[in-house]
Protein backbone atom coordinates (compact mmCIF):
# COMPACT_ATOMS: atom_id res chain seq x y z
CA UNK A 1 0.00 0.00 0.00
CA UNK A 2 1.63 3.20 -0.81
CA UNK A 3 1.96 6.38 1.71
CA UNK A 4 -1.04 8.73 0.96
CA UNK A 5 0.94 11.54 0.14
CA UNK A 6 2.85 8.94 -2.51
CA UNK A 7 -0.36 8.22 -4.13
CA UNK A 8 0.15 11.57 -6.43
CA UNK A 9 3.23 9.85 -7.73
CA UNK A 10 6.53 9.88 -7.43
CA UNK A 11 9.08 12.91 -7.24
CA UNK A 12 9.18 14.73 -9.88
CA UNK A 13 10.74 18.03 -9.25
CA UNK A 14 13.85 19.97 -11.00
CA UNK A 15 15.67 20.25 -7.84
CA UNK A 16 16.87 17.77 -5.01
CA UNK A 17 17.85 19.08 -1.88
CA UNK A 18 20.58 17.69 0.04
CA UNK A 19 18.29 16.15 2.75
CA UNK A 20 17.76 11.99 2.14
CA UNK A 21 14.69 11.56 0.86
CA UNK A 22 11.60 10.12 2.87
CA UNK A 23 14.51 9.09 5.70
CA UNK A 24 12.46 10.63 8.79
CA UNK A 25 9.04 9.52 7.64
CA UNK A 26 7.68 7.31 4.62
CA UNK A 27 4.97 10.42 4.33
CA UNK A 28 7.23 13.78 3.69
CA UNK A 29 9.89 13.18 1.04
CA UNK A 30 12.28 16.17 2.85
CA UNK A 31 11.61 15.92 6.74
CA UNK A 32 13.30 18.74 8.29
CA UNK A 33 13.31 21.06 4.58
CA UNK A 34 9.54 20.72 5.34
CA UNK A 35 9.20 21.12 8.93
CA UNK A 36 11.36 24.40 8.72
CA UNK A 37 9.08 25.79 5.90
CA UNK A 38 6.93 26.43 8.97
CA UNK A 39 9.29 29.16 9.61
CA UNK A 40 8.41 31.17 6.53
CA UNK A 41 4.66 31.43 7.46
CA UNK A 42 4.09 31.38 11.45
CA UNK A 43 5.68 34.85 11.63
CA UNK A 44 3.29 36.53 9.42
CA UNK A 45 0.45 34.43 10.24
CA UNK A 46 1.12 35.87 13.74
CA UNK A 47 1.99 39.62 12.15
CA UNK A 48 -0.90 39.14 10.45
CA UNK A 49 -3.28 37.67 13.73
CA UNK A 50 -1.90 41.13 15.83
CA UNK A 51 -2.35 43.68 12.69
CA UNK A 52 -6.18 43.12 12.54
CA UNK A 53 -7.13 45.80 14.40
CA UNK A 54 -4.17 47.94 13.84
CA UNK A 55 -5.90 49.69 10.86
CA UNK A 56 -3.27 49.42 8.72
CA UNK A 57 -3.45 49.88 5.05
CA UNK A 58 -3.98 47.09 2.61
CA UNK A 59 -0.48 46.74 1.85
CA UNK A 60 0.97 45.96 5.00
CA UNK A 61 -1.67 43.02 5.20
CA UNK A 62 -0.74 42.24 1.69
CA UNK A 63 2.99 41.56 2.59
CA UNK A 64 1.67 39.60 5.14
CA UNK A 65 -0.70 37.12 2.72
CA UNK A 66 2.18 37.09 0.80
CA UNK A 67 4.62 35.31 2.94
CA UNK A 68 1.86 33.20 3.91
CA UNK A 69 1.43 31.86 0.48
CA UNK A 70 5.50 31.24 -0.04
CA UNK A 71 5.24 29.64 3.25
CA UNK A 72 2.61 27.15 2.09
CA UNK A 73 4.22 26.38 -1.38
CA UNK A 74 7.38 25.36 0.62
CA UNK A 75 5.78 23.00 2.23
CA UNK A 76 3.81 21.31 -0.04
CA UNK A 77 7.44 21.15 -2.38
CA UNK A 78 9.16 19.48 -0.07
CA UNK A 79 6.81 17.70 1.75
CA UNK A 80 6.05 16.16 -2.19
CA UNK A 81 8.50 16.65 -4.05
CA UNK A 82 6.25 16.88 -7.05
CA UNK A 83 6.80 19.51 -9.57
CA UNK A 84 3.28 20.94 -9.70
CA UNK A 85 4.33 21.83 -5.83
CA UNK A 86 7.73 22.70 -6.73
CA UNK A 87 5.76 25.42 -8.96
CA UNK A 88 3.86 26.57 -5.86
CA UNK A 89 6.76 27.64 -3.83
CA UNK A 90 9.20 29.08 -6.83
CA UNK A 91 6.29 31.53 -8.27
CA UNK A 92 5.23 33.02 -5.37
CA UNK A 93 8.69 33.48 -4.38
CA UNK A 94 9.16 35.81 -7.45
CA UNK A 95 5.49 37.28 -7.12
CA UNK A 96 5.91 38.11 -3.42
CA UNK A 97 9.88 39.60 -3.67
CA UNK A 98 8.90 41.74 -6.63
CA UNK A 99 5.73 42.76 -3.86
CA UNK A 100 8.27 43.85 -1.52
CA UNK A 101 9.86 45.95 -4.34
CA UNK A 102 6.86 48.05 -5.19
CA UNK A 103 6.72 48.67 -1.63
CA UNK A 104 10.46 49.49 -1.47
CA UNK A 105 9.69 52.25 -4.16
CA UNK A 106 6.74 53.35 -2.63
CA UNK A 107 7.02 53.71 0.52
CA UNK A 108 7.38 57.52 0.60
CA UNK A 109 4.27 58.14 -1.28
CA UNK A 110 0.77 59.55 -0.23
CA UNK A 111 -1.62 56.48 0.24
CA UNK A 112 -3.88 55.27 -1.96
CA UNK A 113 -1.30 56.45 -4.72
CA UNK A 114 -0.53 53.83 -7.29
CA UNK A 115 2.87 53.69 -9.66
CA UNK A 116 1.50 52.35 -12.74
CA UNK A 117 4.42 52.40 -14.52
CA UNK A 118 6.05 50.16 -12.05
CA UNK A 119 3.62 47.96 -11.78
CA UNK A 120 3.30 47.29 -15.18
CA UNK A 121 7.50 46.94 -15.17
CA UNK A 122 7.08 44.37 -12.28
CA UNK A 123 3.98 42.39 -14.07
CA UNK A 124 5.65 41.86 -17.20
CA UNK A 125 8.64 40.71 -15.28
CA UNK A 126 6.53 38.21 -13.38
CA UNK A 127 5.14 37.55 -16.94
CA UNK A 128 8.58 36.84 -18.12
CA UNK A 129 9.39 34.12 -15.37
CA UNK A 130 6.53 32.45 -15.49
CA UNK A 131 6.70 31.76 -19.58
CA UNK A 132 10.26 31.27 -19.38
CA UNK A 133 10.59 28.94 -16.43
CA UNK A 134 6.94 26.94 -17.74
CA UNK A 135 8.63 26.19 -21.04
CA UNK A 136 12.18 25.71 -19.67
CA UNK A 137 12.55 23.59 -16.87
CA UNK A 138 15.77 25.05 -15.62
CA UNK A 139 15.93 25.79 -12.21
CA UNK A 140 18.62 28.27 -13.00
CA UNK A 141 16.01 30.51 -14.29
CA UNK A 142 14.24 30.82 -11.17
CA UNK A 143 17.22 31.59 -8.75
CA UNK A 144 18.37 33.98 -11.19
CA UNK A 145 15.61 36.03 -11.58
CA UNK A 146 15.25 35.78 -8.21
CA UNK A 147 18.60 36.88 -6.99
CA UNK A 148 18.23 39.93 -9.00
CA UNK A 149 14.81 40.61 -7.29
CA UNK A 150 16.64 40.19 -4.36
CA UNK A 151 19.47 42.57 -5.30
CA UNK A 152 17.09 45.67 -6.37
CA UNK A 153 15.23 45.19 -2.88
CA UNK A 154 18.67 45.19 -0.84
CA UNK A 155 20.57 48.24 -2.86
CA UNK A 156 17.18 49.53 -2.26
CA UNK A 157 16.50 49.36 1.09
CA UNK A 158 20.38 50.93 2.06
CA UNK A 159 19.99 53.79 -0.22
CA UNK A 160 17.07 54.04 2.16
CA UNK A 161 18.68 53.66 5.16
CA UNK A 162 21.50 55.79 4.26
CA UNK A 163 19.33 58.65 2.91
CA UNK A 164 19.57 61.90 5.58
CA UNK A 165 16.58 63.03 4.75
CA UNK A 166 14.89 59.94 5.57
CA UNK A 167 14.67 60.58 8.78
CA UNK A 168 14.25 56.65 10.08
CA UNK A 169 14.01 55.90 13.48
CA UNK A 170 17.43 54.07 14.99
CA UNK A 171 14.76 51.05 15.62
CA UNK A 172 13.86 51.00 11.95
CA UNK A 173 17.92 50.67 11.10
CA UNK A 174 18.38 48.14 13.32
CA UNK A 175 15.23 46.47 12.29
CA UNK A 176 16.28 46.52 8.44
CA UNK A 177 19.98 45.95 9.67
CA UNK A 178 18.90 42.79 11.32
CA UNK A 179 16.41 41.05 8.45
CA UNK A 180 19.43 42.02 5.96
CA UNK A 181 22.11 40.09 7.98
CA UNK A 182 19.88 37.01 8.57
CA UNK A 183 19.08 37.21 4.93
CA UNK A 184 22.52 37.25 3.83
CA UNK A 185 23.68 34.19 6.02
CA UNK A 186 20.50 32.15 4.85
CA UNK A 187 21.94 32.89 1.37
CA UNK A 188 25.61 31.21 2.87
CA UNK A 189 23.26 28.36 4.28
CA UNK A 190 21.55 27.42 0.76
CA UNK A 191 24.51 27.48 -1.15
CA UNK A 192 26.51 25.53 1.79
CA UNK A 193 23.74 23.16 1.42
CA UNK A 194 23.89 22.67 -2.60
CA UNK A 195 28.16 23.06 -2.81
CA UNK A 196 28.65 20.48 0.28
CA UNK A 197 26.27 17.96 -0.10
CA UNK A 198 28.43 14.77 -0.08
CA UNK A 199 30.50 16.21 2.44
CA UNK A 200 27.22 16.90 4.49
CA UNK A 201 25.21 13.33 3.66
CA UNK A 202 29.00 11.54 4.71
CA UNK A 203 28.95 13.84 8.16
CA UNK A 204 25.26 12.33 9.04
CA UNK A 205 25.89 8.29 8.52
CA UNK A 206 29.67 8.59 9.53
CA UNK A 207 30.40 10.85 11.97
CA UNK A 208 27.05 11.87 13.98
CA UNK A 209 25.00 10.63 16.19
CA UNK A 210 21.24 10.14 14.87
CA UNK A 211 19.85 13.13 16.86
CA UNK A 212 22.29 15.85 15.51
CA UNK A 213 21.62 15.05 11.83
CA UNK A 214 18.98 17.88 12.08
CA UNK A 215 21.44 20.43 12.70
CA UNK A 216 23.39 19.82 8.90
CA UNK A 217 20.57 20.52 7.18
CA UNK A 218 21.34 23.80 5.61
CA UNK A 219 18.48 24.50 3.67
CA UNK A 220 16.49 24.06 6.31
CA UNK A 221 18.45 26.85 7.94
CA UNK A 222 17.87 28.62 4.83
CA UNK A 223 14.10 28.48 5.02
CA UNK A 224 14.28 29.89 8.88
CA UNK A 225 16.59 32.81 8.23
CA UNK A 226 14.93 33.93 4.92
CA UNK A 227 11.52 33.44 6.96
CA UNK A 228 12.00 35.81 9.71
CA UNK A 229 14.66 37.88 8.17
CA UNK A 230 12.36 38.88 4.95
CA UNK A 231 9.54 39.33 8.00
CA UNK A 232 11.71 41.62 10.34
CA UNK A 233 12.73 43.25 6.82
CA UNK A 234 8.99 43.75 6.31
CA UNK A 235 8.48 44.99 9.59
CA UNK A 236 10.95 47.91 9.33
CA UNK A 237 9.47 49.30 5.87
CA UNK A 238 5.60 49.16 8.00
CA UNK A 239 7.18 50.94 10.94
CA UNK A 240 8.94 53.56 8.42
CA UNK A 241 5.97 54.04 6.32
CA UNK A 242 3.67 54.71 9.42
CA UNK A 243 6.46 57.67 9.95
CA UNK A 244 5.89 59.16 6.79
CA UNK A 245 2.11 59.35 7.21
CA UNK A 246 2.73 60.74 10.54
CA UNK A 247 1.08 57.80 12.73
CA UNK A 248 2.83 56.97 15.79
CA UNK A 249 3.87 53.97 15.93
CA UNK A 250 5.63 51.02 18.30
CA UNK A 251 7.92 47.96 17.32
CA UNK A 252 7.00 45.19 20.23
CA UNK A 253 8.79 41.62 20.59
CA UNK A 254 6.76 38.87 20.32
CA UNK A 255 8.08 35.10 20.41
CA UNK A 256 7.94 34.92 16.39
CA UNK A 257 9.43 38.20 16.03
CA UNK A 258 8.92 42.27 15.69
CA UNK A 259 5.46 43.22 15.42
CA UNK A 260 3.77 46.93 14.76
CA UNK A 261 1.65 49.11 17.75
CA UNK A 262 0.31 52.04 16.65
CA UNK A 263 -0.65 54.89 18.98
CA UNK A 264 -2.79 57.08 19.59
CA UNK A 265 -1.96 60.89 18.13
CA UNK A 266 -0.71 63.27 20.70
CA UNK A 267 -4.06 65.90 20.82
CA UNK A 268 -3.40 69.15 19.74
CA UNK A 269 -3.13 72.19 22.49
Amino acid sequence: MAPPLRIFGEPDATIDWCESNFEVSEYVAEFWNTISSLFILVSPLMGLFYMKNQNLERRCHFMMLVMIVIGIGSVLFHCTLRYSMQLMDEVPMIYGTSAICYFLFEVKKPPNSANVKLILLLTVYCAAFTISYLTVKNPYIHETMFLILVAVNVLCGFKMIFDKGAHLSDNCKKLFALGIVMYVFSGLTWNGDNRLCSGLQGLRMRHLPHWMAPVTQLHAWWHFFSGIGTYVITMSLMEYRMRILDRPCDVKWKWFGPILILQPKPKSM
